[in-house]
């Protein structure tokens, strides 16, 4: 097997259900911003799509700043009282 074979990403989406045909278990996908795909899936080629907190990074480093000036601002106001 070849490294890009196995470097490739095995997975698609998120996407979001739109409609469960429950009799037949397929479902009917869309895009995160509404656009429909544009084939019907069997539900055991779905995986479940978890968030999981400690993945998300900040990438703006002036949301960082300001969210670490807010916090020492807090901080003295606090101490204030």
């Amino acid at each position: 097997m070849s490294t890009v074979l196995k470097l490739a990403s095995r997975w698609l989406g998120p996407y979001r259900i739109q409609q469960v045909d429950q009799k037949k278990e397929t479902y009917l996908l869309e895009e995160l911003d509404g656009t429909l795909l544009y084939s019907i899936f069997s539900g055991n080629r779905l995986k479940k799509f978890v968030i999981r907190e400690y993945y998300v990074h900040e990438t703006d480093e002036s949301q960082r700043t300001a969210s670490s000036e807010k916090g020492e601002e807090e901080n003295l106001s606090n101490n204030n009282n």
